[in-house]
């Protein structure tokens, strides 16, 4: 029910914030979306941001803002299920108020790299799954865009479409509930330590239908996780491809 909520909460969030520019609610002088590595604050101005909203960006774990644009990652343990293993979501967070559309819904594989470190700063074995995660080349993001954008009936992906548009001063759900006991080979309970980094990639077509690509790697998301004796999963299973 968190997920949903969660989820819910961020799009509803969005398409106020939209509707309000849109309609021209706001003045020349907006509000600012500042985020830091210790939270997000928002300066006076018109546009308001749902304090529900705002209060779950401020829980984040978030990289530095790069050309308008932050990496935050959330952690959460699915709740109305016995033993909820821990999950997290990537996030990307505008922090202007430009629209910025044209971004790839890509596969997790495609869409970030990650490691995970233990207490004493160890790194730790990924499983398979984990294993095909940030292995994407730029020419394999471009052949996936392009034979989904020809066949337009296997287009979908997770997140519902082969693009989106990032509104103004708002946080967008790149991914869903990944688990890190399908990520990685966890052998004992304890605090870790999350680093990941995302690629946020834009399309763009000119006008004679052609279509460019450019790739950001944004600034790097360190995170910590708790993880339980009942996080860790039989051998038999860290190597299942479901994430």
């Amino acid at each position: 029910m968190r997920i949903i909520t969660l989820s819910v909460t961020l799009w509803i969030g969005s398409l106020i914030i939209g509707m309000s520019i849109s309609y021209g609610f706001a003045s020349n002088t907006v509000t600012q979306l500042h985020v830091t590595n210790t939270g997000v604050s928002l300066n006076s101005g018109r546009i308001l941001v749902d304090p529900d909203m705002q209060a779950i960006v401020d829980s984040w774990a978030k990289g530095t803002v790069t050309n308008g644009l932050a990496c935050g990652v959330a952690f959460a343990r699915p709740s109305g299920i016995m033993d909820p293993l821990p999950v997290f979501y990537v996030n990307v967070i505008n922090t202007t108020t430009n629209f910025i559309i044209g971004y790839l819904n890509l596969p997790f594989e495609a869409l970030v790299s990650i490691g995970l470190f233990d207490s004493d700063g160890k790194p730790v074995a990924k499983t398979t799954a984990g294993q095909r995660v940030g292995t994407w080349t730029q020419q394999q993001i471009e052949d996936w865009f392009n034979k989904s954008h020809q066949n337009r009936s296997q287009s979908m992906t997770k997140s519902g479409s082969i693009t989106s548009t990032l509104f103004p001063l708002s946080p967008s759900v790149m991914s869903i509930g990944i688990s890190v006991s399908n990520m990685f080979q966890l052998k004992k309970a304890g605090e870790y330590t999350l680093h990941l980094r995302m690629r946020f990639t834009q399309v763009k077509e000119d006008v004679s239908g052609r279509f460019s690509f450019q790739s950001t790697w944004l600034p790097e998301v360190v995170a910590k996780v708790q993880i339980k004796p009942g996080d860790i999963l039989p051998d038999s299973k860290t190597n299942s491809p479901t994430m």
